[in-house]
């Protein structure tokens, strides 16, 4: 999963205003209720194992039964986080690390961009892949030959999609595919944050927050679908109307907080502009349709007592990911929970 730019993560708000968009609630229907199943302190693991503080999480993912985590990235070193259901560990890894993936056997790819002494202010960045595994130790590295390719899981293993194609680790390491970009109707879209997922089936997708779109890339890469996602529908179930329409391309406001593909083959989305603080609201979509199958109401943990927070003491759903569980964390009070 790639990092995305922190402005986007708060646009929502405690009161239920989207930054001056005033929601209206009314009868919600078919939305199941999800408690954590367990609640991890990133910060205080990180101090435990790591013996500093915690800072910030910057990146999350999930498979199988595990899960990590991106936290106190800099140009000098990054901290990953990694964990189950019933433990976690810190390890420290050189670089600034922005990307991550983990696949079904627990090993972690990182995107790893290392600063190169050029002799300027904001030096050049050198790319790479670097594998941890099940336990955190290092593996292997490598030169990532597509600086901009994100590690996503396809098919069980993980792949590096670009805007050329999707390409195995092996292929990126030995040379640069040259293939022409593949049209992609969420690329160019003004202040659009585009995700990109691979599927169980090996498929790959992108999903724009802008055009509210999946982009369904054909096995072999030869063609592509657009499918229109119906978040409409989802904010109905949830008994939410937003008074100002969005997304809102000329201010980069969007519906979506976060997106995520699980291994149910189903576009997982986290709603802005809903009944915060106290729950995430997710809404799970067929990605072949952009129908809506289910809406989770997500309920959110409070914050240690040792630290600030809102108001009534509750976590924000700052990042999301979904594997065999749903996994959501807050990135400035370092709280990991899952469902």
């Amino acid at each position: 999963m790639t990092v995305r730019s922190s402005v986007r993560l708060y646009i929502m708000c405690l009161s239920g205003v989207l930054l001056g968009i005033t929601v209206t609630s009314i009868a919600p229907s078919q939305v199941t209720d999800r408690q954590p199943l367990q609640v991890f302190d990133l910060f205080a693991t990180i101090k435990r194992d790591l013996g500093v503080s915690g800072t910030k999480i910057q990146g999350l993912t999930q498979s199988g039964e595990g899960w990590a985590v991106i936290a106190n990235a800099s140009t000098a070193n990054s901290v990953i986080i990694m964990g189950d259901l019933i433990s976690a560990h810190a390890v420290r890894v050189s670089g600034y690390i922005d990307a991550l993936q983990m696949d079904p056997s627990g090993t972690v790819y990182l995107r790893k961009r290392t600063p190169l002494p050029t002799g300027k202010v904001r030096p050049r960045l050198d790319t790479a892949i670097s594998i941890l595994d099940g336990t955190g130790a290092p593996r292997e590295e490598s030169i990532l030959r597509l600086p901009n390719a994100s590690p996503v899981l396809s098919g069980g293993r993980v792949m590096w999609r670009t805007r050329n194609g999707t390409f195995d680790t092996d292929t990126l390491v030995v040379n640069t595919p040259t293939a022409a970009a593949l049209p992609d109707p969420n690329v160019g879209v003004a202040n659009q944050a585009v995700y990109y997922f691979g599927l169980p089936n090996s498929q790959h997708l992108s999903f724009g927050d802008m055009t509210e779109s999946v982009t369904l890339f054909d096995p072999d890469s030869s063609g592509s679908t657009v499918i229109p996602v119906h978040l409409d529908d989802a904010y109905k179930r949830f008994g939410v109307i937003l008074k100002r329409k969005l997304p809102d391309r000329s201010t980069g406001e969007s519906r979506t907080l976060w997106a995520a593909v699980g291994q149910d083959a189903r576009l997982y989305i986290c709603l802005t502009g809903t009944p915060f603080p106290g729950a995430a609201y997710i809404a799970a979509f067929d990605p072949f349709s952009g129908n809506v199958v289910e809406t989770l109401r997500a309920h959110l943990p409070v914050t240690p007592g040792d630290r600030p927070s809102s108001p009534n003491h509750a976590t924000f759903p700052h990042f999301g990911a979904v594997g065999n569980h749903l996994v959501i964390a807050d990135a400035n009070l370092g709280m990991l929970s899952i469902y």
